[in-house]
């Protein structure tokens, strides 16, 4: 029996056990030559020769229920219902991965490789779906080896870059941490912040204006709108007099999220900002970026020979353990202390003269 004549037997055998059986009888696809069989499976059957220790994929993008549903006669349907929720969960921004492989090890999960001795049959292969951010960041991978399986099989990272193998992970998935620039208390000075390095998030802990006029908020605004950040969040101080009662500001770009209340993620991370003088109890579980305007009470908190801090945030802050707490407000005590876990960050930017203009901190949140 040839090569070819073995290939055409193992690809029918692998639609005969696909929904593609389902859809069409037996003659229509005994007639199509070779090349139409491998174009209608789309890269689900491997045509090379292999060893056991190669491995092939075929990657897919998907960035829309839509376009996961063309895929259908060969996904796994746990793959589309999986894809069906996340693209109509309004929060993910990115894309969902489906890694279609065959495998000679049907025990392990996380080794998916391309095995000689497997049938070309939905036994034979392997699944994968992996949830991306915009910014092809890790945010989970489910595997499972047949259509009939009942349960998810839920992969770390170390385990699909051994599924993948090195190269096709680093070209995949951004191993790279989002990186956060945090500056406060600018008070009409911004544009003397110069040479701002780079960040893939701007934050602004308040106090961005002097009198708290319109007249300055828009003059920030226009400034801060303008910075070449992909994200950026700001909330208010106490002298952002005529935001304080704000729920939202109209017209702002999509990039730019102004947290009085609320919070956004990004890139997996989930950031959310508490406006000046409102309740603590706003601040939810779950957060790995907090963003407010005064510090807690007795950290970085310290100025005058006064204790500037919230003693309610602060035992809000050790409840709900965020990884980062970012503020300003007491202009003396710049620094960053770690307590704990949480890394606390006093960003103010300029001394209690309004004069030193200091260097931004710089946070990699992995």
């Amino acid at each position: 029996m040839s090569v070819q004549t073995v290939l055409r037997k193992n690809i029918l055998n692998y639609i005969s056990n696909s929904p593609l059986a389902w859809e069409y009888p037996p003659a229509y696809f005994e007639d199509m030559m070779e090349k139409d069989l491998l174009r209608l499976v789309d890269g689900t059957i491997d045509n090379r020769e292999s060893r056991a220790e190669e491995h092939s994929y075929e990657i897919i993008e998907v960035d829309s229920f839509l376009s996961a549903k063309q895929y259908e006669h060969y996904a796994p349907t746990w793959c589309i219902f999986q894809s069906e929720e996340i693209f109509f969960e309004e929060t993910h921004q990115g894309s969902c991965h489906f890694v279609f492989c065959k495998r000679n090890d049907a025990d392990n999960y996380d080794r998916i490789a391309f095995g000689p001795d497997y049938p070309f049959d939905n036994y034979g292969m392997s699944f994968m779906a992996i949830l991306l951010t915009s910014g092809n960041r890790l945010v989970s991978v489910t595997s499972r080896r047949n259509w009939d399986e009942d349960d998810d099989y839920y992969l770390s990272s170390e385990q699909l870059e051994n599924a993948l193998g090195k190269d096709l992970f680093n070209v995949t998935i951004n191993i790279k941490p989002l990186t956060i620039l945090q500056i406060s208390d600018t008070h009409n000075r911004h544009q003397q912040l110069s040479n701002l390095p780079s960040a893939d998030v701007i934050v602004h802990c308040g106090d961005f204006t002097d009198m708290g006029t319109e007249e300055e908020v828009l003059d920030f605004l226009k400034w801060f709108i303008e910075l070449p950040y992909p994200h950026k969040i700001f909330v208010i101080g106490n002298h952002d007099l005529c935001l304080w009662e704000a729920e939202d500001i109209e017209d702002l770009p999509d990039n730019v999220h102004f947290l009085q209340d609320k919070g956004c993620e990004i890139e997996g991370v989930r950031f959310f900002g508490l406006a000046y003088n409102h309740p603590e109890s706003l601040i939810p579980y779950n957060v790995d970026v907090l963003v407010t305007h005064e510090p807690p009470a007795m950290i970085l908190d310290e100025g005058n020979n006064t204790h500037w801090g919230n003693a309610l945030l602060r035992n809000r802050v050790l409840k709900i353990r965020p990884r980062y707490h970012l503020f300003g407000h007491a202009h003396a005590n710049y620094g960053t202390e770690n307590r704990d876990g949480i890394i606390f960050s006093n960003g103010s930017s300029l001394d209690n003269s309004y004069t030193a203009v200091r260097k931004p901190k710089l946070f990699r949140c992995k």
